[in-house]
């Protein structure tokens, strides 16, 4: 069995527990923790969320893929498949132990940093995000119950499999939310996810209760934005924009 790196954790600056809150952030295909940390970095540089924690953690080799990986990557096309049988088969076994280990994660800030559930953020990006925002949809644990998701150029995953999955641990669509906020965030330009899978994923959050409005309204379950001329990467602004996010989402008490 392949064995995991630990997670690169970045203390808060400030540590009153009064204040304390957490980002789990899991970096996409052929990366590591190493690769999305300075995320955290250079938010505490900018002495924003001086009382954040911050969790990256790392994905275990995948045998299948000979690279760092979530699970294995099925093909993303541009336009659907004429027939069903072309598309590929998901790895929804990966899918759900990747959630699973996630959920141990945010169990541990819980029980051993005793961080409130509602200022426990999980993000991603690319296959970070899908991780992300399966678990928002089919965790009995923490649907509906944690601060936020923040995810970055990625897609939903088990789109046609949500339904059952969001059954088989007792969770009703339109009746996710709660006090969950998600903050997707992609680059017009990126030509790995394509656009239409963020409409796939807007369409399906909309069935489980999350609703787009505005960018500054703090009510949103659910905001999106989309910048010019950026590919599949996370930018200088896009970190900026996170910072902001999250300060509306787990604020300074």
């Amino acid at each position: 069995m392949p064995t995991r790196e630990p997670p690169i954790i970045l203390e808060p600056i400030t540590t009153s527990s009064d204040q304390n809150a957490a980002l789990i952030f899991l970096h996409g295909l052929s990366d590591e923790a190493a690769g999305v940390s300075d995320i955290g970095a250079q938010i505490q540089s900018s002495s924003r969320l001086p009382y954040l924690k911050y969790v990256f953690p790392n994905a275990l080799e995948n045998r299948d893929m000979m690279t760092r990986a979530w699970y294995v990557q099925s093909r993303l096309a541009p336009k659907p498949v004429p027939r069903p049988e072309l598309e590929d088969d998901e790895d929804e076994d990966g899918l759900l132990q990747s959630v699973a280990y996630v959920e141990s994660l945010i169990s541990k800030l819980a029980n051993e940093d005793s961080i409130p559930l509602h200022r426990i953020i999980i993000g991603g990006f690319s296959q970070g995000m899908a991780v992300t925002l399966l678990l928002s949809l089919i965790s009995a644990k923490f649907a509906g119950k944690l601060g936020g998701m923040l995810v970055v150029c990625g897609y939903l995953p088990l789109e046609k499999r949500i339904s059952q999955l969001r059954a088989d641990h007792g969770l009703i669509d339109g009746q996710t939310p709660g006090r969950t906020k998600i903050c997707i965030l992609r680059g017009k330009a990126d030509v790995l996810v394509p656009e239409r899978y963020l409409i796939i994923a807007k369409d399906r959050l909309a069935e489980a209760g999350y609703t787009e409005t505005e960018e500054n309204d703090r009510s949103a379950s659910l905001v999106i934005k989309e910048y010019e001329g950026v590919g599949h990467t996370i930018t200088g602004r896009m970190i900026s924009d996170i910072a902001t996010w999250l300060e509306q989402i787990i604020p300074e008490k």
